[in-house]
């Protein structure tokens, strides 16, 4: 603790001396541009507001391109160097290390919305190079691993929203070699383009009905299950859609306040679970359909005969 608080005290001295040198420098002379604070304006209409050392743009500084995209940050003879933030007309933003005008070091890039999604890691030469996670704006999927000119490239693991799971090797983004698990629990080895299962069915504990139902939800309605729980205070955790303890928690205790707490090892209670959390309107919930609950009884006789396998086992 005392070494977390020196070493704040000295981060926090650091940057007031750095604040106080950078107010102390004068206003640049015209034509003048060495230890002072300036702006500058190229012919396409770049503009640069900060300091200069030797003509160069060297210290902290602000350049605005015309397209709209901007950098705030620490400049190194005359190219971005240190931290600094980097963001583009479209919406993507960047946050973390630069050197020789670019990416390099340990970062955030947030892509637009709507795209990709975002990456939190190491950098080399202005793509995800060393190690580093992904999280997928459109289904959630989330992989943490090892990268190369940005792909996928090493040792890494990818998780998906329904539960399935890649953990190997990868190469140029694909999954080449390792473990997997779907998302019915059975788990196997992938290698030379073949899933060769070691379990053609999940054990006992791993296929309990309600966590099999609950996983056989689309993402949405995991997440609204998520919700409403966390207003009734059953749930804590983040609205992630994931089945963890938390989840599990607290969808046994809904059921043994609401439903007096039925056997929930019965394929029938758990659809019943389900379904009351599912129809409940909340403030965040209004106005939802009982179509969902519809959809989930639908796609609970498809999981029946699954789930019986694993009772019986």
């Amino acid at each position: 603790m005392n070494r977390i608080t020196i070493r704040t005290f000295f981060t926090i001295i650091f940057l007031l001396i750095s604040v106080s040198a950078s107010c102390a420098l004068p206003k640049c002379a015209s034509g003048q541009f060495h230890n002072c604070w300036g702006l500058f304006t190229f012919e396409d209409g770049t503009k640069y507001d900060g300091e200069f050392r030797n003509k160069l743009f060297h210290g902290k500084g602000t350049l605005q391109f015309p397209s709209g995209g901007k950098y705030i940050g620490w400049f190194m003879n005359g190219q971005k160097s240190g931290k600094g933030t980097q963001t583009w007309s479209d919406g993507s933003k960047y946050t973390g290390d630069f050197k020789n005008d670019t990416r390099n070091g340990k970062g955030t890039f947030i892509y637009a919305s709507g795209s990709k999604g975002k990456y939190i890691g190491e950098w080399s030469n202005g793509k995800r190079n060393g190690h580093g996670t992904f999280i997928w704006a459109k289904d959630g999927n989330i992989y943490v691993g090892r990268w190369k000119d940005d792909a996928r490239n090493g040792k890494g693991k990818t998780t998906f929203t329904d539960g399935t799971i890649y953990e190997g090797f990868f190469r140029g983004s694909k999954f080449i070699e390792g473990v997997f698990k779907d998302k019915f629990f059975r788990e196997g080895v992938y290698k030379n383009g073949t899933f060769n299962y070691t379990s053609d069915r999940p054990t006992k504990a791993e296929m309990s009905p309600l966590k099999a139902a609950f996983i056989k939800l689309s993402a949405t309605q995991r997440k609204l299950i998520q919700t409403v729980l966390s207003e009734l205070r059953f749930y804590g955790s983040s609205i992630d859609s994931l089945y963890g303890k938390g989840t599990a928690a607290a969808l046994v205790a809904y059921n043994k306040q609401y439903l007096n707490g039925a056997d929930l090892s019965k394929i029938s209670n758990v659809s019943k679970l389900i379904t009351a959390i599912l129809t409940l309107k909340t403030s965040h919930t209004k106005g939802l359909k009982s179509a969902l609950a519809d959809d989930y009884v639908t796609a609970l006789k498809e999981l029946k005969p699954l789930a019986e396998q694993g009772n019986a086992k």
